[in-house]
């Protein structure tokens, strides 16, 4: 790693600026870390639109058209950003598909080294909505929890552990 900072390039951050990020990333891990002694997994949505028809058009050019407009395509990482930067383990499960039958997921994210944690929640959650191939979400019989300050908090159990599920 050190040997990239030999010859300095514009492009690429200095040793302290690596340090600083390094040192972020480690804060971000901790508080992860903590919220993981009390939930198994965060559920949040997979991408803030369901998945979306190919767009051919050059990358910086490309859109995607939500409830609230067009935004840009490259604000996608947005959701991925809470597992990839203290580089936790996360899995995409299908939860349904919209009303024209474009897929929808939910985004399972589990403590740091617990790899299985997401991928056992995830098939615990199949086991629980069933068949999402023709599951129209916007007519779904699935509801959020009525204590929740917003659609999607509540509450479940996992490996037999009396911790609950936390949604973003």
């Amino acid at each position: 790693m050190f040997f990239a900072f030999e010859q300095r390039d514009p492009n690429v951050a200095t040793m302290a600026e690596f340090i600083e990020h390094e040192t972020q990333r480690m804060s971000a891990r901790v508080a992860w870390s903590r919220y993981f002694n009390d939930f198994d997994v965060f559920l949040c949505p997979a991408n803030f639109t369901p998945a979306i028809p190919h767009d051919t058009r050059p990358f910086e050019e490309r859109t995607i058209m939500t409830p609230e407009g067009e935004r840009p395509y490259q604000n996608q990482p947005f959701w991925i950003s809470h597992a990839s930067l203290p580089g936790l383990p996360a899995v995409v499960a299908p939860i349904g598909r919209t009303s024209i039958g474009l897929p929808v997921g939910a985004q399972i994210v589990g403590p740091l080294y617990e790899d299985d944690t997401p991928v056992t929640f995830a098939e615990l959650l199949a086991d629980v909505i069933g068949d999402t191939s023709v599951r129209d979400l916007a007519n779904s019989s699935i509801k959020h929890h009525p204590g929740a300050s917003r659609p999607g908090v509540g509450r479940a159990t996992m490996r037999g552990r009396r911790r609950r599920v936390g949604r973003g």
